[in-house]
């Protein structure tokens, strides 16, 4: 017994458009984060201000001058290095760096070494975690969960 497969043509070619694809949903070149950058340049040191309702007012006014922009209102730059340093323009990008790198270093360099964990914080944890189960309560029979909430506790012990 042989089994074969029929491999349609069109599929076979959208498959390998899809794959090749670098530019989905308009986030690039014209769209969202496209716009934002071209926005950045013409303002790359001071930025225009922080809040979404700046952006949208400049990219709204800006867009009349780029008729290839895909979205004629802005819908926000979908990146978050990007609204900072539209907003802050370079000192911002600077302290956003600076922010990243520090959160690096110290996960790097907490990596391996031993964590103790402190009991006001295991508590702060156990109650945070049954205040944000609560909503999980319909859900889950009530006595499973405060059991796995109060594990953490009990293994502590």
């Amino acid at each position: 017994m042989v089994i074969t497969q029929q491999i349609h043509k069109p599929n076979q070619d959208r498959l390998l458009y899809k794959l090749q694809q670098t530019d989905s949903s308009y986030r690039y070149t014209n769209g969202t984060q496209g716009t934002a950058w071209i926005l950045i340049q013409e303002n790359p040191f001071k930025g225009y201000g922080y809040s979404n309702e700046v952006y949208d007012s400049i990219y709204n006014k800006r867009v009349v001058d780029y008729p290839t922009w895909t979205f004629k209102e802005s819908i926000g730059p979908h990146n978050t290095i990007l609204y900072i340093w539209f907003s802050a323009g370079i000192l911002g990008l600077a302290s956003l760096a600076y922010l990243y790198g520090a959160i690096i270093r110290e996960t790097a360099s907490s990596t391996f070494k031993k964590v103790e964990i402190s009991p006001t914080m295991l508590i702060f944890c156990y109650y945070y975690l049954s205040s944000v189960s609560i909503s999980f309560v319909e859900i889950l029979n009530r006595s499973i969960l405060i059991k796995l909430v109060s594990l953490p506790v009990f293994c502590w012990r």
